[in-house]
């Protein structure tokens, strides 16, 4: 009888990577989250400096750690894009479990209205974010801000800088740019 869990879990198991394959296949991106203990290191650093009223959004948001994260800050407008339908539908199941008020797209945040954003949170390969950055600077509103985590943006000067472990030597960032 073990047998069949054991089957059962083989398939689930290679279900999901050959999904998380094609899902790379389509986007050029690997599924890949923020950690929980880097976006806790974040938001600990930020907390004076967030309001209530702030436009986020979230830019191939995956599990979404981010955002929810910013909602328990008392963040209001959160909006995050994910092309993966199954994180989608996760994240909105979540959200409804919550009660969460973060909206959730499907959607290409390169073909989305992102004029509104006032802070935007990336966690993408470099060149993504480099499209990105210009489709911010070219729709945003001068002051909005772009988080990065994990590396520097090619040709662009960062104005601050995060470790995501302030307690090792050697850690990533978050870097901060703005419109």
């Amino acid at each position: 009888m073990s047998y069949k869990w054991d089957l059962l879990a083989l398939l689930v198991g290679l279900a999901l990577i050959g999904y998380q394959v094609i899902m790379y296949i389509r986007t050029k991106v690997p599924i890949v989250m923020s950690p929980k203990k880097y976006i806790d290191t974040l938001l600990l650093d930020l907390k004076k400096d967030i309001s209530t009223d702030l436009v986020v959004m979230e830019m191939g948001s995956a599990w979404a750690n981010f955002s929810f994260a910013m909602e328990k800050m008392g963040v209001k407008n959160i909006t995050a894009y994910e092309l993966s339908p199954l994180h989608v539908v996760c994240c909105r199941l979540k959200a409804k479990y919550l009660q969460s008020k973060i909206i959730f797209k499907q959607e290409d945040f390169f073909q989305a209205d992102i004029s509104v954003a006032q802070l935007i949170y990336v966690f993408l390969v470099p060149s993504v974010v480099g499209r990105l950055w210009l489709k911010i600077k070219k729709e945003c509103q001068p002051g909005t801000i772009m988080i990065l985590l994990g590396h520097e943006l090619s040709g662009e000067q960062y104005f601050r800088k995060i470790k995501t472990n302030p307690y090792k030597e050697k850690s990533t960032y978050f870097y901060f740019y703005k419109v």
